[in-house]
C-alpha cells in the first residue's frame, strides 16, 4: 500500500512538472503528423427514413504549414456518397480546414441551405497526441445518431497511405 501511494505521488509530481512546461498546441507542433479518423452515424429524417453514413478522413499537417484533407463519405443514400481532396487555403463550397488553437474546423453549406461544421479537437504535446471528431449540422432537417468513432494522430503523411 505504501509503495502504491509513493508511485501515485511520484506520477502526480511528474505530471505537475510536465504541465508547468507545457506549451500551447500549435499548428507548427503538428507539422509532419496526420489525423486518421472514421466516424459512423445514422441520419434520421422527418419522413421516417434513416440513412447510415461513414466518414473516413485523413488530414495531413505539412512541414510548410498547409493542411491537406482527403475524405471519403460512404452512405446508404446514393446521392450522398463522395470522395474529395482539399488543400487549406483553397476556396470551395465544402470548406477547408482552418487552425483554431485546439484543433481544426471546416464549415460547409448543403444545397438546401443547411450549414455543417466538422472539427477535430486535438490534445497532447511532444509527439503524443489524441483527437476527437465532432460533426454539427444547423438548419438541416435531420437528426444524427453517432454509432462509433476512431480518431488517431500518426507521424507521417497518411494521405500517401491511401
Amino acid at each position: 500500500m505504501m509503495r502504491t501511494g509513493l508511485a501515485i505521488a511520484a506520477l502526480a509530481a511528474t505530471a505537475g512538472v510536465l504541465d508547468a512546461k507545457a506549451q500551447p498546441l500549435t499548428l507548427e507542433a503538428l507539422s509532419g503528423y496526420s489525423i486518421v479518423s472514421r466516424h459512423e452515424e445514422i441520419l434520421d429524417f422527418p419522413n421516417g427514413r434513416s440513412v447510415r453514413q461513414v466518414w473516413n478522413d485523413r488530414v495531413y499537417f505539412s512541414t510548410k504549414g498547409r493542411i491537406f484533407h482527403k475524405f471519403n463519405l460512404d452512405s446508404d443514400h446514393a446521392a450522398s456518397g463522395r470522395a474529395l481532396e482539399m488543400i487549406g487555403g483553397e476556396q470551395g463550397k465544402l470548406g477547408t480546414f482552418r487552425w483554431g488553437g485546439d484543433g481544426i474546423t471546416r464549415q460547409w453549406r448543403n444545397p438546401r441551405g443547411g450549414v455543417g461544421h466538422q472539427s477535430f479537437h486535438i490534445t497532447g504535446r511532444g509527439g503524443i497526441y489524441a483527437c476527437r471528431l465532432s460533426l454539427e449540422r444547423v438548419g438541416m432537417m435531420l437528426t444524427a445518431r453517432p454509432i462509433s468513432q476512431r480518431c488517431t494522430i500518426v507521424k507521417g503523411n497518411a494521405l500517401e497511405a491511401g
